[in-house]
């Protein structure tokens, strides 16, 4: 362990928990300031690092250490424990899940363009 902060960051100490980490000269980090904040904090810090692996762990540890306890094992087995975390707590899933629609348009409004474009094989 090289560094630890609080998920509490504000956006002003971003700047200070970067330094700690270029002056560590880390090969891993893994940043758990929820989403999106810490893809934020890792795209705007990745060229100054010089880190070979970043990794989002968003809530990861709440689950670990027993803050958060995971969904019923029958949410889990098919892959829709996000479905569970959404009833449990609607106000603060519901705004990241509206957007998952649109994600998917986007995606599949790509794939088609790309396949219109295509050569066929020969």
């Amino acid at each position: 362990m090289s560094a630890v902060s609080t998920g509490t960051l504000k956006k002003t100490e971003w700047t200070n928990l970067s330094s700690v980490s270029t002056n560590r000269k880390l090969d891993i980090l893994f940043a758990a300031l929820g989403s999106p904040r810490q893809e934020k904090w890792i795209e705007a810090h990745a060229d100054k690092l010089g880190v070979k692996v970043f990794m989002g762990i968003g809530g990861t540890l709440d689950t670990i250490v027993g803050t958060v306890i995971r969904a019923p094992e029958s949410f889990q087995k098919v892959g829709m424990e996000w479905v569970y975390r959404v009833m449990k707590e609607p106000r603060v899933r519901l705004k990241r899940t509206k957007i998952i629609p649109v994600f998917l348009a986007k995606v599949m409004r790509e794939r088609v363009r790309r396949l219109l474009i295509s050569e066929p094989n020969a």
